[in-house]
């Protein structure tokens, strides 16, 4: 009989040697673990990533290669906002030189397909490429916790105030409006924005602070 975990243990990948890391996931509602960090910095960025509406840690394909029948973890399968889903691998070289085989690559294509979905390969330069998004999504992430909890008053207020005025407002502006701390405007800023609700128009190039800005919709 498979033995039940608890939301406080941490769902953890395949051993390996290495660091270990653990972080929470709110999107995926419990802790994950493992002991590469260039993992770590993926599923933070699957965290991050607002089209992603859910994903499944530690995949297990089942494939056929070479006259062998191979059960292989991958990182994650995972589904989008507009519907279509990817099988991920993590791979510390360039993506597409680090790989697998021809033929591993190729059952690992055709058993993605067989469940609707496409195989992304993720390589350090995709991972880890822009060191400021990294950065900035290893510091909104502790701020979707339970922890950090802003009553539905103080929400409702702050997201009026973005919602309604239509041009993007740095993080400074917002709490001085609301008269509300800047410590409760990023908690409802960023579960909104994790949400696909909210835009962060700099996260990308800018790093995450008061003066970040946030609008209703996308930077034109």
């Amino acid at each position: 009989m498979a033995t039940k975990l608890s939301n406080d243990a941490p769902l953890c990948g395949p051993p390996s040697r290495g660091m270990r890391w653990e972080l929470f996931g709110p999107r995926l509602g419990r802790r994950l673990g493992g002991t590469r960090s260039l993992r770590e910095d993926y599923f933070v960025l699957q965290e991050c990533d607002p089209t992603v509406t859910s994903y499944l840690p530690w995949y297990a394909l089942k494939y056929h290669v070479n006259s062998k029948d191979i059960e292989s973890i991958v990182e994650a399968k995972v589904r989008y906002s507009d519907g279509h889903s990817e099988i991920h691998l993590v791979r510390y070289a360039n993506a597409d030189a680090d790989s697998g085989s021809s033929s591993e690559r190729k059952a690992l294509e055709a058993c993605a397909e067989a469940q609707d979905s496409t195989l992304r390969v993720w390589g350090e330069d995709e991972i880890r490429g822009n060191e400021t998004y990294l950065r900035n999504c290893h510091t909104i992430l502790p701020w979707a916790r339970d922890t950090h909890n802003p009553s539905d008053t103080d929400t409702q207020t702050i997201l009026g105030i973005i919602l309604g005025d239509g041009n993007p407002m740095t993080l400074a502006q917002v709490s001085q409006r609301a008269n509300l701390a800047i410590e409760t405007i990023v908690a409802v800023v960023i579960r909104a924005y994790l949400r696909h609700r909210l835009y962060l128009i700099d996260f990308r190039a800018r790093k995450f602070g008061r003066h970040s800005q946030v609008a209703s919709s996308p930077s034109k």
